[in-house]
């Protein structure tokens, strides 16, 4: 019934989010705050070509329960977040949320590098981060942090991208610069090869941390035969360039890993 409902909240209209934080400050309502463990917000349908109403005028802007409401709330997602439109009560009430663990971001874009990563910084006990389709635009196609966070580690145990929208070789060199080199957990999939070069940089980056590894390459969607191969290699020495320089990837240094998935995608 209700506490079902709320165990895993999926909002989809400003009405609906409006309805679901009155429930839930309201007294009768008091036993269903502690059911939270998920909020969902989709901006709209997969596919639509309606504007997000995350990303309107007039969006709500204080999209999560405050921590009283939802004090085992431990994972927020945002679908179809283009661009986001953050007011400082936002963060605010973001920062507050220390029971949260998990974020989720599906296909969403950012104007600013700095928001994005406000947006990590934000979340105290960030632990699980997930990018699905996310793309940024950023200065001279850097990822960039705000002065505030410049010097901060991030501490992800677990890392999941597929399908990125951007260039993210500046996105994986912002980890290391954070000392994000602990997760343990790592999926990349759905990747260009671009990308699979500077994902397979981060992975030795990652040393004898790293124990489950899942990843999947995405074949062009041409005609052409595939000239680039990629493969992945066990007792070759490390690179010693900061950016990747071939197509294969040196697992040498993750030693402690002991899950391995690799996987071919057609992107047709």
């Amino acid at each position: 019934g209700q506490y079902e409902l709320f165990k895993n909240a999926r909002i989809t209209s400003a009405h609906g989010l409006q309805s679901a934080l009155g429930i839930l400050a309201s007294e009768h309502s008091s036993h269903l705050r502690y059911a939270v463990a998920e909020w969902t917000l989709r901006g709209k349908i997969p596919g639509s070509t309606a504007r997000s109403w995350l990303s309107s005028e007039d969006a709500p802007g204080e999209w999560l329960p405050a921590p009283n409401l939802a004090p085992r709330l431990h994972s927020v997602r945002f679908q179809h977040w283009d661009p986001p439109r953050i007011k400082p009560s936002f963060f605010d009430r973001l920062f507050k949320l220390t029971s949260l663990t998990e974020l989720h971001l599906h296909d969403c874009s950012f104007k600013s590098t700095q928001t994005l990563s406000d947006l990590f910084f934000y979340i105290p006990h960030l632990g699980s981060l997930t990018l699905f389709g996310v793309r940024w635009d950023g200065p001279r196609g850097e990822f960039t942090s705000s002065d505030w966070t410049a010097d901060r580690p991030l501490n992800l145990h677990t890392l999941r991208i597929r399908t990125p929208r951007a260039d993210y070789g500046p996105f994986f060199r912002w980890l290391v610069q954070h000392k994000c080199v602990g997760v343990r957990h790592l999926e990349v999939t759905m990747f260009d090869h671009q990308n699979a070069r500077q994902a397979g940089w981060y992975v030795e980056k990652l040393g004898p941390g790293l124990e489950e590894l899942v990843f999947g390459l995405c074949l062009p969607a041409t005609g052409e035969p595939w000239a680039c191969k990629y493969h992945a290699r066990f007792s070759a020495a490390p690179q010693c360039s900061s950016r990747p320089t071939d197509d294969q990837m040196n697992l040498q240094n993750n030693r402690n890993l002991r899950s391995l998935s690799f996987d071919i995608h057609d992107a047709q």
